[in-house]
């Protein structure tokens, strides 16, 4: 359910902004990316590794020079196209999409475009998060004066004399007879 609350000349979506210090440039894309909802052109998001991902745009009947892919602050990808000219053609059936159109994706905190191509219909734009030196997992080597101690393998297994055998109730006393 969303909340709008006129405040001045724009809706706040989020009664709740007023106490989350700090989290303006997060609301403000949440707001941004709100009822801008459209799944044309058809796309997918696809995880490559922890780091590294892509998204794939279809975009059929486009060319190159239709098409424009932007990085806009703070953090928004923005790919944009155009055919241009309607075609003079009459057509019986018309089901390849070619209408304008933009499409907005929110980039986390850290994720940069790699890059672009485009080939047999199919926009791919690369991404990748590259955190800051001071973010990373480091891993820390430990000193000290020596090595530590290596211990031999140790066989816990019980061993027996030959002569052993086990006690049997007819060789000890029973309490009976010491009382």
């Amino acid at each position: 359910m969303a909340y709008a609350a006129n405040t001045g000349n724009n809706k706040d979506l989020f009664p709740f902004r007023a106490w989350m210090v700090g989290f303006d440039r997060q609301m403000e894309m949440l707001e941004n990316m709100s009822g801008r909802s459209t799944s044309y052109p058809p796309y997918n998001i696809i995880k490559v590794n922890e780091d590294k991902f892509k998204i794939e745009v279809a975009l059929a009947g486009f060319t190159l020079k239709d098409i424009s892919v932007e990085v806009q602050p703070p953090s928004t990808l923005v790919i944009e196209g155009n055919r241009g000219e309607e075609s003079n053609n009459e057509f019986l059936h018309r089901g390849i999409g070619g209408r304008a159109f933009k499409q907005n994706f929110a980039l986390a905190e850290y994720v940069v475009v790699d890059g672009a191509s485009f080939k047999d219909g199919i926009l791919t734009v690369s991404l990748s998060r590259e955190l800051p030196e001071e973010q990373r997992v480091k891993k820390i080597t430990i000193k000290g004066d020596t090595p530590p101690k290596q211990f031999p393998e140790k066989d816990w297994t019980v061993k027996r004399p030959k002569e052993y055998h086990e006690p049997s109730i007819t060789r000890t006393k029973k309490a009976q007879d010491i009382l």
